[in-house]
């Protein structure tokens, strides 16, 4: 994918989920408090997830790994993890 473009959600669904997403949690609040969005630190998971990876696999596996990976992928997510 080209620099700067970033693939949209079509303007229906976009109002679509938002709507849904209200409906739910406005008759279910409680359910809102449980959701793993609100809930789960987005960054120590994914970190958690590749170090699991990671142990699994060994390093040369895990290297091996990621190299399959897009470049641009890895460069974000290497940018998303920085500092932990």
């Amino acid at each position: 994918m080209k620099e700067g473009r970033k693939k949209k959600t079509h303007p229906r669904v976009s109002i679509l989920m938002h709507y849904y997403t209200i409906y739910i949690f406005s008759c279910f609040p409680q359910l809102a408090l449980k959701d793993p969005v609100h809930t789960v630190p987005l960054q120590q998971f994914v970190y958690e997830k590749l170090k699991a990876q990671q142990e699994l696999l060994g390093e040369q596996g895990f290297h091996a790994l990621m190299e399959t990976m897009d470049t641009e992928v890895v460069a974000q997510l290497q940018e998303f993890l920085q500092g932990f």
